[in-house]
């Protein structure tokens, strides 16, 4: 998912050959315009492909903690999400890709991890890093909300893996 004009795929874990990308446009909930839809094909031929990421062997469950903000603060405007992670390997070379044991990404959602699109609606943005830049615009001053941190695989699809704190969004 991209909100820019230009983006790059990595082609990591992506073998040698004929492949087919689609660019769906979506809007702001994430509900997708099948209509304006566009597959592209193309032939991947690396000179020296990349080597083929596999399982992490790691044998414990994942888990992410939320280190930053804390729980209960106050937040206004550009803030900062900071995790840690636990038997999980974040990866954006993997991102849209066949799942791969112990890799994925992580989503920030507001209020809620569930409803349409396995909660997409709800989701201020993805990381595949350590932190995350949110914003509370559109968010009422004075009102209390949930965020959540939530682990997912390569394909978006939620691990069950989650953290979360209160905040009050200030003025």
């Amino acid at each position: 998912m991209f909100c820019t004009k230009a983006a790059s795929v990595s082609m990591q874990n992506v073998s040698p050959g004929q492949h087919m990308i689609e660019v769906v446009p979506a809007q702001d909930d994430h509900t997708e315009i099948m209509e304006n839809a566009e597959e592209i094909p193309f032939t991947y031929q690396p000179s020296n492909p990349l080597p083929q990421v596999s399982a992490t062997g790691t044998t414990g469950k994942p888990s992410i903690t939320i280190l930053a903000p804390k729980n209960g603060t106050t937040l206004s405007g550009i803030f900062t999400v900071r995790v840690a992670f636990t038997n999980f390997t974040p990866a954006c070379n993997l991102m849209g890709k066949p799942d791969v044991t112990g890799y994925g990404h992580w989503h920030v959602n507001i209020d809620s991890m569930s409803g349409p699109m396995m909660g997409m609606g709800s989701m201020l943005g993805m990381s595949c890093t350590q932190t995350f830049r949110g914003t509370t615009v559109g968010l009422p001053p004075g009102t209390t909300h949930t965020l959540f941190a939530l682990l997912t695989d390569n394909g978006h699809a939620p691990l069950d893996v989650f953290d979360q704190i209160e905040f009050t969004v200030g003025s």
